[in-house]
């Protein structure tokens, strides 16, 4: 696992534990959290596969296990990325709404009961 990945477990983790009641959307983070960053880290494998590919330069193959490279390099960071911001700020957005409003489905309950109170 990366340096990076240890990084966001801790920083979500953290976010978590902000939060009083646990929300939808952490709630299916938490169920693809460890998927995501398998699929980093079988990521990563595979680009080092490609790189020793790469490094037979008389090799015809050369030039697209590069590419291939950068290209896994890219979607590794893309990941990281969407688990480090994206995946962090909808956390943090959620534990404000649950903090103001509670869940969003008492939210939505307690809305209908005032709408049509029986």
């Amino acid at each position: 696992m990366s340096n990076a990945s240890m990084t966001t477990r801790v920083a979500y983790k953290h976010l978590n534990k902000e939060a009083s009641v646990e929300g939808p959307v952490v709630k299916v983070f938490e169920k693809y959290w460890d998927g995501l960053h398998d699929m980093e880290y079988a990521l990563g494998q595979v680009a080092h596969e490609y790189d020793e590919a790469s490094s037979y330069q008389d090799g015809p193959a050369v030039k697209q296990a590069l590419y291939m490279v950068q290209a896994l390099k890219l979607a590794i960071k893309q990941l990281e990325h969407f688990s480090m911001s994206v995946m962090g700020d909808l956390a943090v957005e959620e534990a404000k709404f649950i903090k103001n409003f509670g869940s969003p489905a008492d939210y939505t309950d307690e809305q209908r009961h005032k709408m049509f109170p029986r």
